[in-house]
């Protein structure tokens, strides 16, 4: 499916089956490179190894929506069983799902704002 280009109102994240909305988000996909060069070589190579993803979100939340990611982030990293997410933007138009382990979650409140919880997600094995 082509990407098509959206805002990020509306856009919801699922984790575990539960859904939450997205204040803000941000998807790093990486791949490592390994030297391959010659000694004789004048300019250093490279090439293109595994890839690797990360999803860091910012989630509008109440404080059991909060407690239920929590809960579920503490459940499986001791576990070490990763959860399931889909990520679902603006009007439904690009969706990514997948696998991930919860490597850091953060319930902030504000006195006079709604409380969001910031997750920084590592994705175990293919980005969908």
């Amino acid at each position: 499916m082509p990407y098509i280009p959206q805002t990020g109102i509306n856009a919801t994240l699922n984790i575990n089956s539960v859904t939450y909305v997205v204040r803000e988000m941000s998807f790093q996909s990486t791949q490592d490179t390994f030297e391959c060069s010659s000694l004789l070589d004048q300019y250093k190579k490279y090439f293109g190894a595994r890839r690797a993803g990360r999803l860091t979100a910012t989630l509008l939340v109440s404080g059991d929506a909060a407690d239920v990611i929590i809960s579920s982030f503490q459940l499986a990293a001791n576990l070490g069983v990763s959860l399931a997410y889909v990520l679902t933007d603006a009007n439904a138009m690009n969706s990514y799902s997948g696998f991930g382990f919860i490597e850091d979650a953060t319930h902030n409140m504000t006195g006079g704002d709604v409380d969001t919880l910031t997750i920084s997600m590592i994705i175990d094995g293919i980005i969908a």
